[in-house]
């Protein structure tokens, strides 16, 4: 004869390895998401510059836009410039005589920065024959009254 035990362990073992598996998915889970959450810490700040379709202009000022994340800080050569709320920039750049680099640096919270340089060529529109006739009155004014 057999000795059947008073009570059977089978529902236990069910129980027991149902938790288990929930547990691990559980934990997977929640690796997941702390991995997707912390994706941005990870990728340190970043800056997205519109497209220009101009390195060559004859107009003084121009506008530089674009777009940044995860930044605390964020500046057009050394001056700071701000942001709106989803991180769009707008910023006026004055350019010289010839070739100017405008250079756009930010940081992030851990100190990590990153730049982005972006070239220009200003060319002066040429001077008009009315134009140069208001450099003569302009000439023949300070000769007749002189300067002081």
């Amino acid at each position: 004869m057999v000795n059947k035990p008073l009570v059977s362990l089978k529902p236990y073992l069910l129980r027991n390895t149902l938790l288990a598996v929930l547990a691990v998915i559980l934990i997977i889970a929640s690796m997941a998401y702390v991995a997707f959450q912390a994706r941005h810490l990870l990728s340190g700040p970043q800056v997205f510059l519109e497209d220009m379709d101009y390195t060559v202009s004859t107009e003084r000022a121009l506008a530089i836009r674009g777009q940044a994340k995860n930044i605390v800080n964020i500046s057009l050569n050394g001056k700071q410039i701000f942001t709106d709320k989803n991180g769009a920039f707008e910023e006026k750049v004055v350019l010289e005589n010839g070739h100017t680099t405008a250079i756009i640096r930010a940081e992030d919270r851990y100190g990590r920065q990153i730049s982005r340089y972006k070239e220009f060529v200003y060319i002066p529109p040429e001077e008009t024959e009315a134009d140069e006739d208001k450099y003569e009155l302009a000439n023949i004014n300070t000769e007749t009254y002189g300067t002081n």
